[in-house]
């Protein structure tokens, strides 16, 4: 797989590249990231030799179906259908593309420092010919998405994040509401499978967090804003919504699910407490409730609930529903 934010953006680009009908080659691609380095500062420049080794990783690793074609002396998709399919895990969509402190509840923890020195190169670069809508397509694609984006409007919003320009965007809200609204898109993100914006409506500037899949217009607006790095470093503590969290959840986990709790213990930072039968009782640090719910749930009764009573009950209370609609 990928293993760097420059490597991750190249295979972007060669298949939005080939995608796009343009033949790249190893030598030809090289001097489209030179190219990139000089005009618009993305900082991706490498030799051919390691265009061709990432040329190898698309086929070997993510079994692209890649040709070459004498005549034009370039590679293309044998297959025009075929997408660059990425797991999230990975983490470098949003890196890769956004460099920004609040994108950090996704990145993992060595890459923080890094982000924090490239956020003001990537926002000071202004509009890029590099990132075109080709590469936005195969981008949009390529991080798994749970809900369709037109690649037009990921695009500009992407040139005005970047620009520092305002947007009025038409909105339809979840509940089918639209609306029409000046707005200030201070930070992008890639949450639990979605693209977020979240920045400042106008006049009144009051803070709002918008889906970009339910963005249906967007127009970029001469007026200019300042980055809000408060509103980013607030991100970076608190994610990208700001809900109540819960104290004190200690929780029985079977046996059959230690394994993974023990993987994820370094990074989460739960308490681990070991049961001669194999179980976990462990205890969680202040944690969103729905967030807590949904993985209870999920596990189908190989969680108990310990403490709070309260969400004891609530569990209790979602799986009497279950059963009720299911029986």
């Amino acid at each position: 797989m990928a293993n760097s934010r420059k490597q991750f953006t190249r295979l972007l680009k060669f298949v939005s590249e080939m995608k796009r009908k343009k033949y790249p080659n190893s030598k030809s691609f090289a001097e489209v990231l030179r190219q990139a380095d000089i005009t618009e500062n993305i900082d991706i420049a490498c030799d051919a030799r390691t265009v061709q080794r990432d040329i190898e990783m698309l086929k070997k690793q993510y079994d692209a179906p890649i040709a070459f074609d004498a005549a034009r002396n370039g590679y293309y998709l044998t297959n025009q259908s075929w997408s660059l399919q990425v797991p999230m895990s990975n983490d470098f969509i949003a890196y890769s593309l956004l460099g920004s402190r609040a994108l950090s509840e996704i990145v993992p923890a060595p890459l923080k420092l890094t982000m924090r020195s490239t956020m003001e190169t990537t926002l000071a670069s202004g509009k890029s010919d590099f990132l075109n809508e080709g590469f936005f397509e195969t981008l949009i694609i390529a991080s798994g998405l749970n809900v369709m984006i037109k690649t037009e409007i990921f695009k500009a919003i992407f040139d005005a994040w970047r620009g520092r320009s305002t947007l009025n965007i038409k909105y339809c809200g979840k509940d089918g509401e639209k609306s029409s609204r000046n707005f200030e898109p201070q930070i992008i993100a890639f949450h639990h499978g979605i693209w977020y914006l979240k920045g400042y409506s106008l006049p009144d500037r009051k803070l709002r967090v918008m889906a970009i899949h339910r963005i249906e217009t967007v127009k970029i607006l001469p007026q200019t804003f300042t980055l809000d790095m408060a509103l980013l470093n607030e991100t970076q503590t608190n994610g990208l919504f700001v809900y109540p969290k819960l104290e004190g959840v200690r929780l029985r986990c079977d046996a059959s699910i230690a394994f993974y709790l023990r993987e994820h213990q370094p990074v989460k930072k739960f308490k681990i407490e070991p049961q001669q039968n194999g179980d976990l009782i462990i205890t969680l640090g202040p944690a969103i409730e729905h967030e807590v719910i949904r993985w209870i749930l999920g596990e189908s009764g190989k969680i108990e609930v310990l403490s709070p009573i309260e969400l004891r009950s609530k569990i209790a209370a979602s799986g009497k529903k279950i059963m009720e609609i299911n029986s």
